[in-house]
């Protein structure tokens, strides 16, 4: 028979190889200015599991991987308006140099854990880029979920 602590612990341990690889936050700014560099981070758990690949995805198309692995273990595929600092990108963190409005988007991060599981995790957020004009950032684009035209003004408060 078990005891209470036995069955806590067991479901605990049970719980914790079910879930394995987690995602602890995404870092990505909501509105940026263009033509500065910016840092986006992906913070995760492998909880025991080892690293088979974190990937970078700029609506849809992957920028930036690292497999630990892999020979280079670092990778940039060109896309759109996005330029990765190699000397500074690693494992949970990219980042993009000299950005351009060309980078509003979705920015999603796609963690995978190594076999036997490939367990995989994601995380997405939109950035906005603007251009610097008037003490303040000034972005033209569309809205995500209308589809109709977005004019932002954020101005510095001194």
């Amino acid at each position: 028979m078990f005891s209470a602590a036995c069955v806590y612990e067991c479901a605990f341990y049970i719980l914790s190889v079910a879930l394995g690889l987690r995602m602890r936050y995404l870092k990505i700014p909501y509105i940026y200015p263009s033509g500065h560099d910016v840092v986006l981070t992906c913070d995760f758990d492998l909880e025991g599991e080892a690293l088979y690949a974190v990937k970078w995805f700029h609506d849809g198309e992957e920028f930036y991987r690292y497999s630990p692995e892999e020979d280079p273990k670092a990778m940039f595929f060109p896309v759109r308006g996005i330029k990765v600092d190699m000397r500074r990108a690693n494992n949970t963190s990219v980042v993009l140099k000299d950005i351009e409005v060309w980078a509003t988007g979705m920015f999603r991060c796609e963690v995978l854990a190594d076999a036997p599981s490939f367990h995989t995790v994601t995380a997405e957020a939109y950035m906005i880029v603007g251009e610097m004009k008037n003490g303040g950032i000034i972005c033209h684009g569309y809205s995500y979920v209308l589809l109709t035209s977005l004019l932002v003004t954020i101005f510095q408060l001194k």
